[in-house]
C-alpha cells in the first residue's frame, strides 16, 4: 500500500506543477497581450493623427492663377482648364 500512496503524492506534485506553470503561462499571455494592445492603440492614435494631418496638407494648396495674353479678362487656374474672372 505505500508504493501505491507514494505513486500518488508523485501525481499529486506533478498536477500541482503543471497547473503552477498552467496558470504562469496564462499570466505572462495576458500581460503580453495588455502591452501589445496598449502599443497597438498608441500607434493606431498616432497613425490617425497623421494621416489626418496628411489629408489636411494635401488639401490646402494655394491657388496659382495664369492670365492669359488672348483675353485678360479670363484666368487660367492650375486645377481647373479656365475660368473667367469678372
Amino acid at each position: 500500500m505505500e508504493i501505491h500512496s507514494e505513486s500518488l503524492n508523485q501525481i499529486e506534485a506533478r498536477f500541482r506543477n503543471y497547473i503552477l506553470l498552467l496558470d504562469f503561462i496564462l499570466r505572462e499571455t495576458r500581460n503580453e497581450l495588455s502591452e501589445n494592445r496598449t502599443k497597438r492603440e498608441i500607434w493606431l492614435e498616432q497613425h490617425r493623427d497623421w494621416k489626418k494631418n496628411r489629408l489636411q496638407a494635401a488639401e490646402f494648396r494655394p491657388v496659382k492663377i495664369q492670365i492669359q495674353s488672348t483675353h485678360k479678362s479670363c484666368a487660367q487656374v492650375e486645377s481647373e482648364k479656365s475660368t473667367c474672372i469678372p
